[in-house]
């Protein structure tokens, strides 16, 4: 009976012993087909399997396909803006001008043109670039007092401005309110005035330096003022100056979308008040712009406007109606693209 007993100990043993080293000869095999590259599914099947938790792949945003192909753009404050997509298709306003634009100033996108590379003479759109001049090259309170070289022809612009303030050779005035007034009336005696301060000449090299920095290849200035036809560009360099303008030297754009300003005559202590002759000075989406006007040029007229918190360039040159005619184009702009 105890032989039977310890027969029976000893058979389960060595049961015990076979199956441990079965298991670890499988387990062994596992490991050697995973190394070796063996497929798994050739061994043994498991006797059960802990199945891992199930993971969400994250949601992709879908865009529209129009805001997918213009993409976004980085605003002045940093955030990331949409760009505009047209979602109807009226026609474009009839409007009686030599050419025109309208684009979108941050990214340089043109939503519509006519005769964009056709140069045309500039007017007072040229103090524009007067303006980055001085903002870049001259102290703002650094002041002058007029000469009369300083008084050449007057512009019709200015002639015709009831906003026109009394100057003489005896008034002295700093840069910066030069600036002012050669911005907000167009006055040509202010832009004169800061050129010969600089240094004439070298005025014009700066002024012409920045139309090849900024690759203004159709663009060329004679003169500070815009009294010369010589100075000339097209609707498409204009978008790019608007930009530079825009990005670069903000505070010109701010300083013409007042709408009344005073300046003082460091001589006589007196303030003078002057007023815009923008017409749409101190509109709500107005953001800034530059009239101008000469024989040769007809009606010209570059204004920046804020439209779904993104910056709107239309520009117009050679028009009887520069302000109408921008009118339409911003409404077609507002009514055919969000």
């Amino acid at each position: 009976m105890e032989d039977n007993l310890q027969k029976f100990l000893f058979l389960g043993v060595m049961i015990s012993v076979v199956m441990f080293s079965s298991r670890n000869s499988l387990y062994k095999q596992r490991a050697t087909a995973v190394f070796e590259g063996a497929s798994l599914a050739r061994l043994d099947p498991p006797l059960f399997v802990l199945q891992s938790p199930e993971v969400a792949e994250p949601k992709q945003e879908i865009l529209p396909q129009a805001v997918e192909q213009q993409g976004s753009v980085e605003s002045q404050d940093g955030l990331v803006a949409r760009a505009f997509y047209k979602h109807k298709d009226d026609p474009p306003p009839e409007i009686n001008v030599q050419a025109a634009l309208v684009g979108d100033v941050q990214n340089g996108e043109v939503f519509w043109s006519r005769n964009p590379d056709k140069r045309w003479p500039l007017a007072s759109i040229t103090k524009l670039m007067t303006a980055a001049v001085i903002s870049r090259n001259m102290p703002l309170n650094q002041s002058t007092t007029f000469t009369a070289s300083d008084f050449r022809i007057e512009s019709l612009e200015q002639n015709a401005s009831s906003s026109r303030f009394n100057m003489s050779s005896s008034s002295r005035f700093t840069i910066g309110d030069l600036r002012k007034a050669m911005l907000l009336v167009s006055s040509n005696e202010s832009a004169e005035a800061a050129a010969r301060v600089y240094g004439r000449g070298d005025f014009l090299a700066k002024m012409n330096a920045n139309v090849r920095e900024w690759g203004l290849t159709n663009t060329f200035f004679d003169d500070p003022t815009g009294l010369s036809s010589s100075n000339q560009s097209t609707a498409a360099d204009l978008l790019k100056l608007a930009g530079f303008i825009y990005n670069r030297y903000p505070e010109i754009f701010r300083i013409t979308k007042i709408p009344l300003v005073s300046i003082l005559d460091l001589n006589s202590g007196k303030k003078i008040l002057i007023k815009n002759i923008n017409n749409f000075a101190g509109t709500a989406d107005f953001l800034g712009g530059k009239t101008g006007y000469t024989d040769e040029a007809s009606g010209n007229l570059l204004s920046v406007f804020s439209y779904r918190g993104r910056p709107i360039v239309i520009i117009v040159l050679g028009t009887e109606d520069r302000f109408h005619d921008t009118e339409k184009l911003l409404n077609w702009f507002k009514n055919n693209f969000k």
